[in-house]
């Protein structure tokens, strides 16, 4: 990497931590950068874009990393694994109850809902921040799984099935307070 990456990278690291913040000069101050500096060198690459980074390639595309494709590739494998494991035990539970030729249609027509949702809600949940879909998702998993693992251990949950709303609830409680919490830390830490 040269020395003009490198300082781009930073600039770069800056500019997603004052959008993450909204706030500028607290992102200076966090990364020990002067705003002034910061202000007057980003408006001198605006002006002058070629003055820093020459050899930066200025088309769109842009080379993938090997780690990016590690990712995608893994991320294919398991979710190609969750799906042989639906076709299992569709198959198992359905054969043992001697029904496989509706569980079959059945699950057949689940996969179709799915691809024919995901095709009509994609852009719409494209435009949801990452993390907070993310972080939604999580509380959804937590609580159906801890809602399920009481079932398995013959727990009788007050409200019968309602009872995943108030854990969902207590799940989300408890990560919105430590995402405050850790906001908090991490702020007194940065600063001087």
């Amino acid at each position: 990497m040269t020395q003009d990456q490198k300082i781009i990278r930073a600039k770069v690291g800056l500019l997603e931590l004052a959008k993450q913040l909204g706030n500028v000069s607290q992102a200076c101050k966090m990364m020990g950068y002067s705003r002034d500096r910061v202000i007057d060198s980003t408006t001198n690459f605006v002006e002058h874009p070629r003055s820093i980074g020459s050899t930066i390639p200025t088309s769109s595309h842009r080379p993938v990393s090997p780690m990016f494709r590690l990712a995608g590739l893994t991320s294919f494998k398991a979710v190609v694994l969750e799906g042989f494991e639906v076709v299992f035990i569709v198959i198992a539970v359905s054969a043992a109850g001697g029904v496989l030729i509706p569980a079959t249609t059945g699950a057949l027509a689940a996969c179709l809902l799915v691809a024919v949702m995901g095709l009509a809600v994609h852009r719409p949940l494209a435009r949801i921040p990452e993390n907070k879909l993310k972080f939604a998702v999580g509380v959804m998993l937590s609580a159906f799984g801890m809602f399920w693992t009481g079932e398995g251990l013959g727990i009788t949950w007050p409200g019968a099935d309602l009872a995943i709303i108030g854990i969902a609830l207590l799940f989300l409680s408890f990560g919105l307070a430590e995402a405050v919490l850790l906001r908090r830390t991490r702020t007194e830490e940065a600063l001087p």
